[in-house]
């Protein structure tokens, strides 16, 4: 309860992630203070933020649980007596290129278990996700802030190209031209600004974003009749994008890596580990 509440810093949060109500945690939270002699957590704005003794105590808590998970756990875990599902956290690029080449896989090697696919977040979404243990782990590009808690590592590493519909559009060979021709981009949420967007503006140049999806799927759909172009990752043209032509961008753009992502309280689970080097 104590490393809820530190994570999700919010009684109230805690308390549904946990599934009892406020009052419960808030008595929990008086018996620690108790014994801990400190406050734990104080009122900042419509949150509340941890005290230092709070900062230094919640890494032995983390400990704590870890070691009553290992101690619950049987001695060798093994996958084809797994009957709890796992939930893994990723968007439709992710599905094709990671998920779906090993599902057969998981299959075989987990029979009674079952695997649930949750919508992709932002990372700050996400990392509470993982925080509050509703997703075992992450797949997304590479996480760029500094989170003590959660582990990464790499799985692929993918490169941005131009799809479009030869029937309805011709290549983009400048940079003029690419920023002349209407765009589609993949956003999760309203925002019309993009790595590239941010590139292009240090060259003087703006591209026209007429219209942009949730998933990459729904965009290619979306403009597939249509003189639309877009700049999606190669793996793709051989999945949702097998429909189009894609050309290199007339300009250029590091390649990102696709990682990875699991809370360090899942560092010694044998079941985790079995799970996240399947993916």
């Amino acid at each position: 309860m104590f490393v809820c509440v530190y994570e999700h810093q919010s009684v109230t949060k805690a308390a549904a992630s946990m599934g009892v109500t406020q009052s419960t945690v808030s008595h929990g939270l008086n018996q620690l203070r108790k014994i801990v002699n400190d406050e734990l957590f104080v009122a900042c704005g419509r949150s509340i933020a941890p005290t230092p003794k709070a900062s230094d105590l919640v890494g032995q808590a983390r400990a704590i649980i870890l070691a009553m998970q290992e101690f619950s756990c049987p001695q060798d875990y093994s996958p084809s007596r797994d009957e709890k599902g796992f939930v893994i956290a990723a968007n439709d690029y992710e599905i094709e290129t990671i998920i779906k080449p090993k599902f057969e896989q998981f299959q075989t090697q987990a029979p009674m278990s079952h695997l649930h696919i949750a919508p992709a977040r932002t990372q700050k979404k996400w990392a509470s996700l993982l925080r509050a243990g509703d997703v075992d782990l992450v797949l997304t590009p590479e996480l760029t802030s500094n989170e003590s808690d959660l582990i990464q590592t790499k799985i692929l590493t993918d490169q941005d190209v131009c799809f479009f519909n030869p029937k309805k559009q011709t290549a983009p060979k400048t940079l003029e031209q690419y920023c002349a021709k209407p765009h589609a981009i993949m956003a999760y949420e309203h925002l019309h600004h993009t790595e590239i967007d941010s590139l292009l503006h240090e060259r003087g140049m703006k591209r026209k974003i007429v219209t942009s999806a949730y998933s990459f799927a729904a965009v290619a759909t979306l403009i597939r009749d249509t003189n639309i172009i877009v700049s999606m990752p190669s793996r793709l043209s051989k999945t949702i994008f097998r429909d189009f032509d894609y050309v290199p961008l007339p300009f250029d753009l590091d390649p990102f890596n696709i990682v990875k992502i699991w809370h360090c309280r899942n560092k010694k689970s044998q079941r985790h580990t079995w799970f996240k080097n399947l993916m």
